[in-house]
């Protein structure tokens, strides 16, 4: 049986091992901001959208950043088990990757609004009362920048995304600093 000094130790290495795991969290999620300008920077040119860059001559690079993306996402559902959705929200991202669009458009595109949909759902759901205005603020960036694609045509489906991201990407990493819930 261990002492209660043992288990004090053994707690604070997992506290930790949990601290270097946040800013390995905040590193990637930080990344996700600049995966466009990445994308645009090896291939050349700004595409149509993120998608797009599947089909760029090293699009290697393309499939790492969204693996990173979605593993960030997954293996954070996996260790904060409050946060299960993550799990659900990464594999959903893998299939943006894994389904390539012009070959698999239904699939594609289903990967991808359930992913900035499921985002949107679950940065307003799993909020406290006091910073759901907050959240909701949040939400309605993601969505207007869907709109001013879908809708008005005021900006390319890539600046949606890229929008769509760097929010996800601040509340994924306020979230981790323990700014916000």
């Amino acid at each position: 049986m261990l002492t209660f000094k043992e288990i004090q130790s053994k707690a604070a290495h997992i506290q930790g091992e949990l601290l270097r795991f946040s800013k390995l969290e905040r590193i990637l999620a930080g990344l996700c901001f600049f995966i466009p300008l990445i994308l645009r920077a090896i291939d050349g040119e700004f595409r149509d959208s993120i998608s797009a860059y599947a089909y760029m001559q090293d699009n290697q690079i393309y499939v790492f950043l969204l693996t990173l993306a979605s593993m960030l996402f997954i293996v954070n559902g996996a260790i904060y088990r409050r946060r299960w959705y993550n799990i659900t929200l990464g594999i959903f991202l893998a299939g943006v990757v894994l389904f390539p669009k012009d070959e698999f458009v239904i699939l594609h595109y289903a990967c991808a609004v359930i992913f900035f949909l499921g985002s949107t759902f679950v940065i307003v759901y799993y909020t406290s009362r006091k910073q759901r205005w907050l959240k909701i603020g949040f939400a309605l960036g993601i969505l207007f920048s869907l709109v001013f694609y879908l809708v008005f045509h005021l900006i390319t489906l890539l600046v949606a995304e890229w929008i769509a991201l760097v929010i996800i990407a601040i509340h994924y990493i306020l979230e981790s600093l323990k700014k916000i819930d």
